[in-house]
């Protein structure tokens, strides 16, 4: 005669069956987390460059026509463009009224082909 017991448990199906779920989950928030730190480090890159923005709004006395100037990662102007982050362009709209200028900052500062560029016109006293 054989006895079988009946201690409370999970099968070894249901287990598998459970791990497999709790993988796929898994699975799936991991390939979630490369789209969020680039839509991270993306949203940095635009808020460094709206404070450039806001800055250099301000520094019309020492505006050229389309003489860049460069920023560090930290948003600081720097003399060249060694190590740069960002390069602002002024651009002055000669015939619009009321007279204005177009402040563009891009980034990276290095290269033809900007990743990222934020604009604003600003009118002039």
């Amino acid at each position: 005669m054989r006895l079988i017991s009946r201690i409370p448990g999970f099968s070894l199906v249901e287990v598998a069956l459970a791990l497999g779920i709790v993988a796929f989950g898994l699975i799936a928030l991991m390939s979630l987390l490369p789209t969020g730190l680039n839509l991270a480090k993306q949203t940095a890159d635009e808020a460094a460059a709206v404070s450039i923005l806001s800055d250099e709004s301000t520094r019309l006395d020492e505006a050229e026509n389309g003489v860049p100037v460069y920023f560090n990662a930290n948003g600081m102007r720097m003399s060249s463009a060694d190590g740069a982050a960002y390069r602002a362009v002024w651009e002055f709209l000669t015939n619009a009224l009321p007279p204005s200028a177009r402040i563009t900052v891009e980034w990276p500062a290095q290269g033809t082909n900007a990743t990222g560029r934020v604009q604003t016109i600003v009118v002039l006293p």
